[in-house]
């Protein structure tokens, strides 16, 4: 599909062996993927970066990728031994290193996409198409090995992933209700990358070579293509349809708060992705980018594997079924408007909705209230909110107390004692973002807690 017609890939089975420790090697291991010490990924990374120079991929001085301390499992991550300005440009990778799916898709006969998108169709998953063609992007270079352009890229790759298909039983018992959602759309997403790559491979004499089995376990090598594609992939800034892996780029660690953005050039033979500052940074600062808001910390548990501590703001949790345009006016839709703070302050757009949701029993009222919100009566809709302040808060408070009775299971210490966590690696990680998530509704919980306080008093004192 994509071989070099100067090149022909070694005709071998690709088999994931059985290991004894947790995740894979091909048929020539690569050292261990999980270094033990610094020295050891530093040695690791030399290869790569080698590689990427030989590559033209150029980094501004002072740029530096190494082994991330914060990162236990091994990870790297680029700093700048210098400062530098905003709109600095750090980093740049040539076009022709970018992994994409739109090449994917100019490459592959028009009969073989349709049946991709008719199996990804028959599963509601066709919007994920661009990362399916990505994932055969890569599993063409994997297969092509030394002969593969990317070789040296692919074998800097972590052969053992802590993201959400990895989960042991035990480690998925103790996922609350939004997190299983996001791993079970990830499983459904593999079951049917998985279909779709049988169905394709047959015809494919470059992917028929791959063994497939998963029978394994974690030895397996669509399930390590996929986890490598979500979460070191992004949809190009310039091409919204086409899902992208830039070696190197792809070093960057999450920020929150992130100091650097993706630029890309126009489309052509010497066109470039580059990294560029977004403020002014101080020397021996770590570069981060964004993967996305972080108001969903189990989103990252899941797809990226990691929890966020610096994250200052979560979802609330509080769902509306079918709400009305006037609701989502109000906000109730936009998970990014419904948060709670670290500090348990709570969000305009959730106090206006569950006002609103309680006012159904009053549509004249809920009808006063929605249109000082569209005319921007603040006053009027102060007046409205202090009026059912005592109803909104306790139905708030109560949503506190289901989430912290049934959500975010944080095992006792005789628990964590008797689970052998050797056994279990992941599941350190689970129990620090349960921890942390309960903190933000036991912190809102309080807040609630003296809202209610001061308006049973109120009422006391008007009925006196």
């Amino acid at each position: 599909m994509f071989t070099p017609k100067a090149i022909c890939h070694r005709q071998r089975q690709h088999h994931l062996p059985p290991l004894a420790a947790k995740g894979f090697a091909k048929d020539t291991p690569i050292a261990s993927h999980q270094p033990s010490t610094d020295e050891d990924r530093s040695k690791a990374l030399k290869p790569l970066l080698e590689w990427s120079r030989c590559a033209h991929v150029s980094r501004a001085k002072g740029i530096d990728v190494s082994p991330n301390p914060k990162n236990v499992g091994g990870g790297v991550g680029i700093r700048t031994n210098r400062g530098g300005e905003a709109g600095s440009e750090i980093i740049s990778i040539p076009r022709g290193l970018v992994l994409s799916s739109r090449d994917a898709e100019r490459a592959m006969d028009a009969t073989v996409l349709s049946e991709i998108r008719e199996v990804l169709s028959a599963r509601g998953l066709e919007t994920y198409q661009s990362e399916f063609l990505l994932m055969l992007r890569f599993l063409t270079e994997f297969v092509l090995d030394q002969n593969s352009r990317w070789a040296p890229w692919i074998d800097s790759l972590p052969r053992d992933l802590d993201i959400g298909i990895y989960f042991d039983e035990i480690e998925k018992s103790f996922l609350p209700q939004l997190a299983s959602k996001f791993l079970d759309l990830q499983e459904r997403l593999l079951d049917a990358f998985r279909q779709a790559f049988t169905h394709i491979a047959k015809s494919d004499e470059t992917l028929s070579s791959l063994n497939t089995d998963h029978e394994e376990g974690d030895d397996d090598i669509i399930k390590w293509a996929f986890g490598i594609v979500f979460s070191r992939s992004w949809r190009a800034p310039s091409d919204s349809e086409d899902a992208r892996i830039v070696p190197i780029a792809d070093c960057f660690n999450h920020g929150d708060v992130a100091n650097v953005l993706v630029q890309e050039e126009n489309e052509s033979s010497d066109a470039a992705t580059k990294i560029i500052l977004k403020g002014d940074v101080e020397r021996d600062t770590e570069l981060l980018l964004s993967y996305g808001p972080g108001h969903d910390p189990s989103r990252f548990l899941i797809i990226f594997g990691f929890f966020d501590d610096a994250v200052t703001e979560i979802f609330c949790g509080v769902a509306f079924s079918n709400p009305s345009p006037e609701m989502v006016d109000l906000g109730c839709a936009d998970r990014a408007k419904m948060v709670y703070q670290k500090d348990g302050l709570i969000a305009n757009a959730v106090w206006d909705s569950v006002l609103y949701a309680t006012l159904a029993q009053k549509p004249a009222e809920q009808r006063e209230f929605y249109d000082a919100h569209a005319k921007g009566d603040s006053a009027s809709k102060l007046a409205m909110h202090e009026k059912y302040r005592l109803e909104v808060t306790a139905a708030l408070r109560n949503h506190c107390d289901a989430v912290l009775s049934s959500e975010y299971r944080v095992p006792s210490d005789d628990e964590m004692t008797a689970l052998d966590l050797s056994k279990h690696p992941r599941l350190s990680t689970i129990v620090r973002h349960n921890r942390a998530m309960r903190k933000f509704f036991e912190s809102t919980k309080a807040r609630l807690d003296a809202i209610i306080s001061v308006e049973v008093d109120k009422r006391r004192s008007n009925m006196q």
